[in-house]
């Protein structure tokens, strides 16, 4: 077996050339680079793909500014209604009616959020002219197969009744 002391000698010299290496690498490590890239601004992407002229411009970003302080208000009392809902699990024995008042009441701020959603875009809607509805379309199609992975139906042939006929009656 080799000398216990030479072992020694070469444990130590090797855990302080780490030490070494460590401290160079750390003395002598690449700057943080952040990339540069422009703010995001919420809007701009549709202020540019619509082609909003300066009035609509101007109706858009206060129409937007209203939605998001509107938006702000239910999602905060999502969070809240939520927080409640599930700490009623933490309770010894959870009052199964107030479980379905909670859900209830989460349902309809979640309804109310998307009524909100729906308004907002039915005002941005309105304020385009017809070759920037066109264009909003294709753009809103693009966004809902993206948000819900799930493509929109085709819009109704207008050819065709607008809803089945009803079934024949059993008692007929």
């Amino acid at each position: 077996m080799a000398n216990p002391k030479f072992l020694k000698i070469v444990i130590l010299i090797l855990i302080c050339i780490n030490l070494v290496t460590l401290t160079f690498i750390w003395v002598n490590r690449p700057p943080h680079i952040e990339f540069a890239r422009p703010p995001r601004e919420p809007g701009l992407f549709l202020k540019k793909a619509l082609h909003l002229t300066p009035q609509q411009q101007e109706q858009f970003f206060r129409m937007r500014k209203q939605h998001h302080r509107q938006l702000m208000v239910f999602q905060e009392r999502n969070r809240y209604l939520h927080r409640r809902f599930f700490d009623l699990l933490l309770e010894p024995n959870p009052d199964s009616v107030k479980m379905m008042r909670l859900a209830d009441s989460i349902a309809i701020n979640q309804k109310t959020l998307d009524t909100l959603t729906y308004q907002h875009f039915l005002s941005m809607k309105r304020i385009l002219n017809k070759k920037q509805q066109k264009k909003f379309k294709e753009i809103f199609f693009k966004v809902f197969v993206t948000i819900t992975s799930q493509p929109l139906p085709p819009p109704p042939d207008p050819e065709l009744p607008p809803h089945p006929p009803a079934p024949p009656n059993p008692s007929d």
